[in-house]
């Protein structure tokens, strides 16, 4: 009888010894399986910060190479990069072939900025706040962090000049001015300088982690450059720098919202996505619509429509309705954004957890 106890004890004894050892063996693979994803995360941001580092030596190089070329003696060749060309008049400018040097300046300039604003900034930045634990999360926010601040500034930029020249943006003077042959500095630098905004946006897309979104957001970034080019090209700067501005809206409020879903910031989220919901109605799906309305009705009674390219005159019938056409494929892209901001709403109200707007998981 004795014997048989102490059998059972030592039976038990080593069943809790072995599960003992099997307790230990899994804390061991969770702490290897912990370290490999840290090390991971480590390579992810490792290789954004090369990629990184790289554009910002290939933008860096080139940037340095046209400043030494113009301060070489070679000013009409690199100047061309550096100045506004075509000055026509006292601070009024024609649209010429060399804008496209003066454009290509502003994407080297952009790029060069941004990479350092994710190397120094952005990234760094993230790394203080623990809800940042992975590498596509901080690739995000860094991202999200330089869209607040560029459309930020593109707002405020395309505000001051449409209330500075109130000559090119009244609700008729915006079709009655057309052509716009001679424009303000202002005016030519800002449309310059988004259409090298949107360019350095579409090579930061391919550098970037993968993402769901990535096809409509090329998508959307070619065909934004599209318009903005042809309507620079057509002389219809006043209507595209319009219709620019009232995109800027929800782009300010958009990544602020992305921000502080990051960060966890859950009532900041949700007042903030507020926000993007009523200024993407307002501005999109609102004045947006009304500019295309004003692009069937108002440019038919103030735009001498014909093709005179000699002396700027591009808007045909034909053009008329290209445009028009454009603008309604951007409303259904708009509409489409809208539904899921409405579904989103909906799942809120049912309790669930607001999440981004627009996906871009890497699975």
């Amino acid at each position: 009888m004795t014997c048989e106890i102490v059998e059972r004890k030592g039976g038990t004894v080593v069943k809790e010894k072995k599960a003992l050892d099997d307790q230990k063996e899994e804390q061991k693979k969770l702490v290897l399986l912990e370290l490999k994803r840290q090390k991971e995360e480590e390579d992810r941001d490792t290789g954004l910060d090369e990629k990184e580092r790289q554009l910002k030596g290939l933008a860096g190089g080139l940037l340095a190479f046209i400043y030494f070329g113009y301060y070489s003696g070679y000013s009409s060749i690199f100047g061309k990069f550096l100045k506004m060309s075509n000055l026509v008049d006292v601070d009024r400018y024609g649209i010429c072939k060399e804008d496209i040097f003066y454009c290509a300046n502003i994407v080297l300039t952009m790029l060069y900025v941004r990479a350092q604003f994710g190397l120094n900034i952005g990234r760094p930045l993230a790394r203080k706040f623990k809800t940042l634990d992975t590498a596509k999360k901080r690739a995000r926010f860094s991202e999200q962090l330089w869209g607040v601040a560029m459309a930020l500034a593109s707002f405020t930029y395309g505000m001051v000049i449409i209330i500075t020249y109130p000559e090119f943006f009244g609700h008729v003077e915006m079709w009655s001015t057309y052509p716009v042959l001679q424009m303000p500095f202002a005016i030519k630098f800002y449309y310059l300088y988004e259409t090298a905004f949107w360019i350095s946006t579409l090579v930061y897309l391919n550098i970037e982690q993968g993402r769901k979104d990535w096809m409509i957001m090329t998508i959307h970034h070619i065909f934004t450059i599209g318009l903005l080019v042809s309507s620079y090209y057509v002389h219809l700067t006043s209507i595209g720098l319009l219709i620019h501005v009232t995109m800027d809206v929800a782009d300010i409020f958009l990544p602020t919202a992305k921000i502080f879903k990051y960060l966890d910031m859950e009532k900041c989220t949700n007042i903030a996505f507020v926000f993007v919901v009523i200024s993407w109605i307002y501005s999109r799906h609102f004045v947006f619509l009304r500019i295309i309305f004003d692009s069937v009705y108002m440019s038919e009674k103030y735009i001498d429509k014909r093709w005179d390219p000699q002396n700027g005159y591009y808007y045909t019938e034909n053009i008329k309705w290209l445009l028009v056409a454009s603008l309604c494929i951007l409303e259904i892209l708009f509409c489409m954004w809208l539904a899921s901001m409405l579904r989103i709403i909906y799942d809120a109200i049912r309790g669930k957890e607001i999440n981004d707007i627009r996906s871009d998981d890497e699975d």
